[in-house]
């Protein structure tokens, strides 16, 4: 949670991702009420243990390992790096021009930087 909210501004756009974070995490809710029937916990379980196989089950399926992901994960910290030397050395002040005062806070800013995570 904290990673999204690190990346995303001005404030309603935060608040509006943050919003659907929490309310995609929040649909297990739904699930366990509709799973754990009283006293028979044993389809709960069931059903938890089905969901859990099939998570590891299914980007197995797809031939997805680790090495993807962790070249992904490279790329994209590698593209921040780029991105926030570049604000830092101004080749995107031509946004500043083209924004109004009112936009000062957004992700468009030179202001901003990408983040993995908080400093």
């Amino acid at each position: 949670m904290a990673w999204l909210s690190n990346n995303l501004a001005p404030h309603y756009v935060r608040a509006t991702g943050t919003g659907f974070q929490i309310m995609t995490a929040n649909l297990a809710a739904f699930v366990a009420t509709l799973t754990y029937i009283d006293k028979e916990y044993t389809v709960g379980h069931a059903m938890t243990i089905a969901a859990a196989m099939g998570c590891i089950i299914i980007p197995l399926s797809y031939n997805v390992s680790r090495k993807p992901v962790a070249i992904a994960n490279s790329a994209y910290s590698s593209i921040q790096r780029i991105e926030n030397r570049k604000r830092s050395n101004g080749t995107r002040d031509h946004r500043l021009q083209e924004e109004s005062e009112d936009r000062l806070g957004s992700s468009r800013h030179t202001n901003f930087r990408l983040t993995l995570y908080k400093k």
